[in-house]
């Protein structure tokens, strides 16, 4: 048969989805995948016999695809294009073009076996990363932390029965990241490296992230609610540099607000760490609080046991508590100065703290109070 059809898609799929044939189906998808209208011609050959298997139908059909829109290709996200090229040869359903997710521009192919396999359709191609694509995907990230504009590498598989599995991989060339709350930011001209690995449905469920750049180190997952924004991450291990090295979950305080980050365990160096001075009120930064196993003020002086509550919404400040190497208890507050932190500690036994960091053996009673400031 040699056939010059246009249309609606929609019905294009149908034909395509009658006995014997049963195309769509067989690979996984629904003739109401999508709307739009759809030219095609080419020609299509099999053998008059009975009961036909449907891997012996020949295919070789070209055709334009426009006005495209699909809420069910990507689960709970619109895809649309104004064209996109089809293709029917060799047993393979395939569409390819540019076009958006949500907002998101996108360049991509879609391809889905006809009549053989077991039903397995994949999605591959690129989709930009920077702020547009925070917002779209309601990833809970605060306004600053991504800039410029990058490419992440989009697999993903859908099988009759599951729900699709998604894999998003970038090398962040062009994308610029910062975390105020500790110091950190990576520059757009720099390279790293970003893996993201999920699940669509209600809600879409993100399994695995690994980040590595600028000397941050970063694997967890992430919690997204029914309504598919973000609630909660996970690091089992965050290292940054030489000065961190903790487990880490960031927990959603709500739209807008910058969430809570809560430590518990690890180690930090706080004599090697470049906290940013914050300032621009409570958008600026958010809580943090933390439990440590160690965390080093300066060479010979580490406090065992941490126990800490701090803001970043004008710079790194708050107060804390803890054991002067293991042995005497002390408290104190460390607030911004000149770009830096600074410490006031106290204790009811001085001589014990002095004693504890090594400054004299023999010591005892008294209260203490220690003020260090930033040196140049």
């Amino acid at each position: 048969v040699n056939a010059v059809a246009g249309g609606q898609i929609t019905a294009l799929l149908s034909l395509l989805d009658q006995e014997p044939l049963k195309l769509i189906s067989k690979a996984g998808q629904s003739i109401t995948m999508a709307d739009g209208r759809a030219r095609a011609k080419g020609g299509i050959g099999w053998v008059m016999q009975r009961n036909l298997p449907a891997d012996a139908v020949r295919f070789d059909v070209a055709g334009t695809l426009s006005d495209v829109r699909s809420e069910s290709l990507v689960p709970g996200r619109v895809l649309a294009a104004k064209s996109l090229s089809a293709s029917a040869k060799n047993g393979e359903l395939v569409i390819s073009g540019d076009g958006r997710i949500d907002t998101v521009p996108f360049s991509g192919k879609f391809s889905a076996p006809l009549g053989k396999g077991e039903g397995k359709s994949t999605v591959t191609g690129s989709i930009e990363l920077s702020p547009k694509s925070v917002k779209a995907f309601n990833i809970g990230l605060p306004n600053g932390t991504v800039t410029g504009r990058g490419l992440g590498a989009v697999d993903i598989s859908f099988a009759k029965g599951r729900q699709p599995t998604f894999a998003l991989t970038s090398n962040l060339s062009g994308v610029g990241l910062r975390i105020p709350q500790i110091g950190w930011s990576k520059g757009a001209k720099s390279k790293g490296k970003l893996s993201v690995k999920g699940s669509f449905g209600s809600p879409m469920q993100i399994d695995s992230i690994v980040l590595a750049a600028a000397g941050l180190d970063a694997r967890g997952n992430v919690r997204l609610d029914s309504g598919g924004t973000f609630k909660e991450a996970s690091f089992d291990r965050v290292t940054v540099g030489r000065w961190l090295d903790v487990p880490v979950k960031f927990v959603s305080r709500g739209k807008g607000r910058v969430p809570t980050i809560e430590v518990n365990g690890g180690k930090i160096d706080l004599s090697r760490t470049s906290f940013s001075s914050g300032g621009g009120g409570g958008a600026g930064g958010g809580p943090i609080t933390a439990r440590l196993g160690e965390l080093k003020i300066s060479e010979g002086i580490v406090l065992t046991g941490f126990q800490g509550k701090f803001n970043t919404a004008r710079g790194f400040e708050g107060s804390f508590n803890g054991l002067v190497n293991g042995k005497a208890p002390i408290k104190g507050r460390v607030v911004p100065q000149n770009g830096r932190s600074a410490f006031q500690i106290s204790s009811n036994d001085g001589g014990r703290v002095l004693a504890a960091a090594g400054l004299l053996k023999n010591a005892a009673g008294g209260e203490m109070t220690l003020t260090l400031a930033p040196a140049k």
